[in-house]
């Protein structure tokens, strides 16, 4: 029996990263969900023949299992239990997820006999040697399949290149390790293995990947170097060769990783950008800036629920309340923010202070075990290890996936089993009966899940609620289905149905909004009441939700509330400043009214925003018309400041300086024009005027 478990173990390891379902919209996560939920199931009812009558639990695996048992709290106690217990859409990271992490850490160390664990780190290797293989062909065009393409990085069969990334250096140290042990000929299949396995994480181009690789064998070296086990000149030929790899790689398009790192460092708008493209350029230097500004919205969030968090995967709903003005600015994000990019505080945010000191603790375990083990399997305790290691640091820059964070549990089930300090229960008769039937009802709910999803990917949008009735997206899809061809009635009733299964999601507000703003254009009915109450709910919900802002406003215009419109552009002109179209609405409301508070408007707009060109452009237009030359000059130079290659303020600026006869400032700004736009017209023609009267 337990030949079985382990030859289907092996298997289950080299299907999981490469299995994918093209009849689903979420093809990669949902799919390999199934596959892990199938493999579970099966493994038990083998489990349930084996003559064991105990069974064993590392000190890695009780950590582990506290863990579970917080995530389980958090989700008692989550804003939204469903989502907590499934997952969010496309991630599906919630309890039930993290009971089959477990069950495949208990696998490992009671079904798995300890001299098959080799066995299972080869399966391993060969996952990732064909993830890489599959990930180069994708890079030159080449994908069988061509389900997913990108125009740099490759994904394989992750769906996206970080995960691919992720699994790759995670899967580096743990080859090189088993080249270090290897003392036959075979240990040039491991090498040949690690640099393959390399290559594909340089065609990846992810800074995460490549900083988790780099964490992950300096580790290895240091703790291998103590084992004297790098002094082998084979060892110096593989090192060299994969430094001449990454140096010839940042010279070939497809894997320059550098530039990334370097664009992020010195990440500058680029000249010909446009203005939105200039004011989201995060003033850190690139998504880092944005990663800092995510992280301390997230602690906000862990200030207020401090004891076991949010709950999984629910952050979606709470994000918009937290986020920072400053991130919301930069990106234009409004909703869709389901992790912060950091599993440290991401941990903390959704399980809390407590999650939060299990987690830390179970890293700090791990590199107290690495350090006490003595026993003749060390350098492959190392490189698991090491395994381990890549995937948390990645975590600390990315997120965790299905496929990555199932083999860190075996991982984690293998360093117990070469550990042997397992406990042994007494595994009663019973024993089985509550756990199939937790795995019986998440079973039913992945099938549920599945099935949905593929109707959903077909257009049956009322059968993928039926089956999932806990996800927006479909909700959203059947709405907007009802509205493309005027069933205002129908939409609005399935949004209201979506709220009593998903309370509190803004856009369904916003749609609704829409939907009686729409009905109200058709027939002529007076749905005033209900147009403002939706858009306004959906504001309250989300205070940065810019579209039903614009809606509210626009709706303002047409009912003659010209201040209530303003009010409203002026809040999304907070949010997002690089708006052009906002900003001529918000002028011409204040033209139309008579208004004398335009300038106090965009003052505060600006204050906000001290960045954005285009406010401090039309500031400069509003006091040149009222009369104040001082701060139209003040605001032409804080427009030149957010955009110094500006033609048109420096233009202005020379003009007024000439109209004041300051023509030394006037001629200083013509001559930083010329060398910007050397043919300019006006610029040459003025200063032609200025020394023709002897300016200068």
């Amino acid at each position: 029996m337990n030949s079985i478990c382990e030859w289907l173990f092996c298997l289950f390891i080299i299907i999981l990263p490469f299995y994918y379902d093209l009849s689903l919209a979420s093809k990669t996560d949902l799919s390999k969900l199934l596959l892990v939920n199938i493999f579970v199931v099966i493994s038990l009812f083998l489990w349930i023949f084996t003559k064991s009558k105990k069974i064993s639990i590392g000190k890695i695996g009780i950590i582990l299992f506290v863990f579970l048992i917080i995530t389980g709290i958090s989700t008692i106690f989550s804003y939204h239990r469903q989502i907590s217990l499934v997952g969010t859409y496309m991630r599906y990271q919630g309890l039930m997820t993290e009971v089959f992490y477990f069950v495949l850490y208990l696998i490992v160390l009671n079904l798995i006999r300890q001299e098959r664990y080799t066995l299972l780190i080869n399966s391993a290797i060969i996952g990732g040697i064909g993830s890489s293989v599959y990930g180069i062909l994708q890079a030159y065009g080449k994908d069988p399949i061509g389900w997913e393409v990108f125009s740099d990085r490759v994904s394989a069969s992750f769906g996206n290149p970080v995960f691919l990334a992720a699994y790759l250096a995670m899967l580096c140290p743990l080859s090189f390790a088993m080249f270090l042990k290897d003392m036959k000929k075979t240990k040039w299949i491991y090498a040949g293995a690690f640099i393959l396995i390399f290559t594909g994480l340089l065609f990846t181009r992810t800074r995460a990947g490549i900083v988790a690789f780099m964490g992950g064998m300096t580790m290895l070296f240091l703790f291998a170097g103590a084992l004297k086990t790098l002094k082998d000149k084979n060892v110096h030929y593989l090192l060299l060769c994969t430094l001449g790899i990454f140096i010839l790689s940042n010279f070939y398009s497809k894997t320059a990783i550098m530039q990334r790192f370097t664009a992020e460092i010195l990440h500058k708008p680029k000249e010909t950008a446009s203005l939105e493209e200039r004011f989201v350029a995060p003033p850190v230097g690139g998504s880092g800036g944005l990663r800092l500004l995510m992280w301390k919205g997230g602690m906000d969030i862990v200030k207020d629920h401090p004891l076991f968090g949010i709950g999984p995967e629910v952050l979606q709903f709470l994000w918009p309340r937290y986020a920072p003005l400053g991130y919301m600015s930069k990106t234009g994000q409004v909703t869709g923010v389901d992790r912060v990019h950091n599993e440290v505080v991401d941990v903390a945010i959704t399980r809390g202070i407590i999650g939060f000191i299990a987690y830390i603790f179970l890293i700090c375990f791990l590199f107290l075990s690495v350090i006490r083990f003595k026993r003749k399997e060390k350098i492959v305790f190392i490189g698991l290890f090491c395994a381990a290691l890549a995937y948390l640091i990645q975590n600390q820059f990315s997120f965790a996936e299905l496929v990555i964070t199932g083999y860190f549990y075996i991982f984690l089930g293998i360093m117990d089993g070469i550990k042997k300090e397992q406990f042994l229960l007494p595994m009663k008769k019973w024993f089985f009966v509550p756990i199939f039937l937790i795995i019986a009802f998440f079973s039913y709910r992945v099938v549920f899940l599945y099935s949905a999803d593929r109707a959903y990917y077909q257009g049956d949008y009322k059968k993928a609620i039926k089956l999932n009735p806990y996800e927006r997206t479909y909700y959203g899809a059947l709405a907007g289905f009802y509205i493309d061809r005027g069933n205002y009635e129908e939409a609005i009733e399935v949004l209201k149905d979506a709220n009593k299964n998903i309370p509190d999601e803004c856009n369904f507000y916003n749609i609704i909004g829409v939907a009686y703003q729409r009905e109200e254009a058709k027939y002529g009915v007076n749905r005033t009441e209900d147009v403002i109450s939706a858009y306004k709910k959906a504001i309250e919900l989300n205070p940065y939700f810019v579209d039903a802002r614009i809606n509210l406003a626009n709706y303002y215009i047409t009912k003659g509330m010209f201040q209530d419109a303003a009010n409203e552009f002026k809040e999304a002109l907070k949010i997002q400043p690089w708006q052009e179209g906002w900003i001529d609405s918000l002028k011409s409301i204040h033209l139309t009214m008579k208004s004398k508070t335009a300038i106090q408007d965009f003052e505060e707009i600006s204050r906000l925003n001290p960045d954005s060109y285009e406010i401090h452009k039309t500031l400069s237009q509003l006091y040149y018309e009222s009369g104040d030359i001082d701060n139209f000059i003040r605001k032409c130079k804080d427009a030149i400041k957010a955009n110094p290659k500006d033609i048109l303020m420096r233009r202005n600026l020379a003009a007024i300086y000439y109209q004041m006869k300051d023509y030394e400032n006037a001629k200083k700004e013509l001559d930083l024009l010329l060398l910007i736009s050397p043919n300019d017209p006006e610029a040459n023609k003025l200063l032609f005027l200025l020394k023709e009267e002897g300016r200068y």
